[in-house]
Formats: C-alpha cells, sequence, structure tokens
C-alpha cells in the first residue's frame, strides 16, 4: 500500500489506492468506483487526519487539477488543487490580488478554504467569503453547480459535501501592506482594542504566563516596484516577500 503524510510528518496513512486525476470528468469517475472511505488531500497542510486514508479506503490527490479556467475583471475560476500561490502569481501578473490571505500560500484553493484558511481584520473577510461559486464532484460522482445554502455551506465544508473540482473568487486591484509592528502589554492592548481593530488588517499575539503582546497593524497602498522588477501587493507569493515594512497581504 502506497503510504501517504502530511506536511508536517504528524499525520500519516496508508490508503489501498492513490488517485491523481488530471480533468473533473476523471474526478468524476474516481470518485463514483472508490473505494469507501473516500479520502481528498491538497497539500497536506492540515494539522489534524482529516484527509488520512487508513482502513482500506482511497485517497484523492488533487495536485493535477492545477489549472486557471476562467479571469474576468472582477472573478477568477481556478480548478481546486490549484496552489495559492500560483493563483497569486497569475493575478499579479494582471495587476489584481485576493483580498485577504492566511499565512502561508502552499496550499490548494479547495484545501484552504475547506478549512477555514482566513487572514486578519474585521472588515475584511476570510479567503472562504471571496468565494462566489464553487463546483463539487458527490458520492455519486455527479457533478454540482452549488447556489444558494448549498454554496453557503460548501465554502467551509472539510470535505463532507463532496470534491471540490473548481473555484470561483473575486479579485481586487494589486495593493501592499504597509505594517508597524510593536510589543506592548495584554492590558494596554485590551484597553485600546476598539481603536486597534479599526485598522483594516490587524493581530495580535500574547505571550503566555507574561503579561506581553505583540501588536501587528497594517494599513493599504498602492503597489510598489521592487528591485527584481516584481511588483508588490497581496497577490505577491510568499517566496517574493521581501521582509519589509511593506509587505504582501498573502503573507498575512
Amino acid at each position: 500500500m502506497p503510504r501517504w503524510r502530511n506536511w508536517a510528518g504528524t499525520v500519516t496513512a496508508r490508503p489501498r489506492r492513490v488517485h491523481r486525476p488530471a480533468s473533473e470528468a476523471k474526478l468524476a469517475s474516481v470518485v463514483s468506483g472508490a473505494l469507501r472511505p473516500l479520502k481528498v488531500a491538497g497539500s497536506g497542510h492540515s494539522c489534524g487526519p482529516i484527509a488520512a486514508a487508513d482502513g482500506g479506503g482511497d485517497l484523492v490527490l488533487l495536485d493535477r487539477l492545477n489549472r486557471v479556467l476562467s479571469f474576468t475583471d472582477h472573478e477568477v475560476t481556478v480548478q481546486g488543487g490549484m496552489r495559492l500561490h500560483d493563483l497569486n502569481d497569475f493575478l499579479a501578473g494582471h495587476g489584481r490580488a485576493l483580498a485577504n490571505m492566511g499565512s502561508i500560500a502552499q496550499q490548494t484553493v479547495a484545501g484552504a478554504i475547506s478549512t477555514g484558511t482566513h487572514g486578519t481584520g474585521l472588515s475584511v473577510g476570510a479567503l472562504d467569503q471571496q468565494v462566489t461559486g464553487l463546483r463539487l464532484v458527490d458520492a455519486a460522482g455527479q457533478i454540482l453547480d452549488t447556489q444558494g445554502d448549498l454554496l453557503a455551506a460548501a465554502r467551509v465544508s472539510l470535505g463532507a459535501l463532496g470534491v471540490i473540482s473548481a473555484v470561483t473568487l473575486r479579485h481586487v486591484p494589486a495593493f501592499d501592506l504597509h505594517a508597524t509592528s510593536h510589543r506592548s502589554t495584554l492590558d494596554t492592548t485590551l484597553d485600546h482594542l476598539d481603536e486597534l481593530l479599526a485598522t483594516p488588517y490587524f493581530r495580535f499575539w500574547w505571550f503566555p504566563h507574561t503579561e506581553l503582546t505583540q501588536t501587528w497593524q497594517a494599513t493599504p497602498a498602492p503597489p510598489a516596484t521592487h528591485r527584481d522588477g516584481t511588483s508588490g501587493g497581496s497577490s505577491a507569493s510568499a517566496r517574493r516577500w521581501k521582509g519589509s515594512l511593506s509587505t504582501a497581504a498573502g503573507r498575512w
């Protein structure tokens, strides 16, 4: 039996079969004929065992479903297995960006949505809130274009409703984040929390067993051009980040 492990090596499994479909039609065929339990894995960034296909079941990997399907002025549709950093690079090439992202850009789009990946800030929605449509392959191998309540449920479904084969997301003009970070105390941070939360992008860390916090605030700005000729903006992938105060939203 093949062996699968997550990115951290903390979860392993030995599925009976591993499938890597390269088309939506092939994915539907695989799902309808797969041995149960059927598990689906993107890049394996989940810390939990949700994708571990033990017990003689099948595992579906989405890495070959990684293409951009369509692009308009305000939306982009991609296959579920596309990595976020590849989507970021594609959008950056068109002067566009996702409005918010998490700290890591290695996940697949479908996996990041399904597990509730979020960025930061009250005024900017998490990654799933940027989804305007998605297609599911259900347990019978039927392809469903979701809408209404089904779309709302499928955005963060942990794979319970089917395999996400394609996702449509809103995008915005590319931008940089000008960020500042400083050390404070927990009491001071909480006393000024309403003021801090008014910043478009804000988060803080509390260090347990101490009174210390580290705050991080950022505001959008027009994208800069780096020395290597690449532009900044939230579409800049993690590997492009230069570590300056003008950082990419895709890092957070």
